[in-house]
């Protein structure tokens, strides 16, 4: 009897053995948090290895953006099961339903912006973009003319001026309220000409014959990050008037 309850015992043991063996060829792999970082959600402890990389993208601002703000704000979008954060800049950004966003400080010049994206993995995605940021007020040094002008039909108006090199610069002649072409003459702005560096000049030809007493003579200048200012010259035009 004692020989049959021991055969029973071993054969008891062995056919244990062999469900855990299967057993543990079934259950999925366990990843501990020391092993991966975070778990990701589980309630048994079981987890499924998680090493797809968010898909992230910017769009705003874009690269080589020049911006005479000081503040901009960076927008985007995130794809991953298990997003959980999204820096800019190393600042946190809000995120809803995979959309991010977040204002931060420009410096004058280059500002490199970086986005990176986590998950609750550990997996990162980073992406980069640089903006150009200028605030500084454009000067307009030496505008003429400095005297009034007195012209006739045929004659022609020399403006310049000097400024910063590479700007968009224009002029108008913006007539007193009481000359009767007023509404046909103060809605155009003509273009003047970057002669050299920094040296801007241009012409108006006086093509009609109404008396016009002390009109100002105002350029314009605009940078490429948006930057503008005005000026009107010292001198004035008349036409055919004494």
């Amino acid at each position: 009897m004692k020989r049959a309850h021991r055969h029973n015992r071993n054969r008891t043991f062995i056919i244990a053995a062999i469900f855990l063996m299967a057993l543990s060829m079934i259950m999925p792999n366990f990843v501990s948090a020391e092993e991966k970082g975070k778990p990701t959600g589980s309630t048994l402890g079981y987890q499924t290895l998680d090493t797809v990389t968010p898909i992230l993208l910017i769009t705003s601002p874009r690269n080589g953006l020049k911006t005479n703000k000081e503040v901009i704000t960076v927008t985007g979008k995130v794809s991953s099961i298990n997003i959980n954060m999204v820096t800019v800049n190393g600042q946190q950004a809000d995120l809803i339903r995979g959309n991010y966003t977040k204002r931060i400080l420009l410096e004058q010049g280059e500002n490199i912006i970086t986005v990176v994206a986590k998950d609750a993995a550990g997996n990162e995605e980073t992406k980069t973009v640089t903006v150009f940021s200028k605030t500084a007020e454009l000067k307009i040094k030496n505008l003429t003319p400095t005297k009034d002008f007195h012209g006739e039909v045929g004659k022609a108006l020399k403006i310049e001026f000097d400024s910063e090199a590479g700007l968009t610069a224009t002029f108008s002649i913006n007539m007193p309220l009481t000359t009767f072409s007023v509404k046909k003459t103060n809605a155009f702005e003509l273009p003047l000409r970057e002669v050299r560096p920094g040296r801007y000049e241009g012409y108006w030809t006086i093509s009609y014959g109404t008396p016009v007493k002390g009109a100002a003579i105002e350029v314009k200048v605009r940078d490429i990050y948006g930057n503008e200012t005005r000026k009107i010259a010292d001198g004035k035009l008349f036409i055919n008037a004494n």
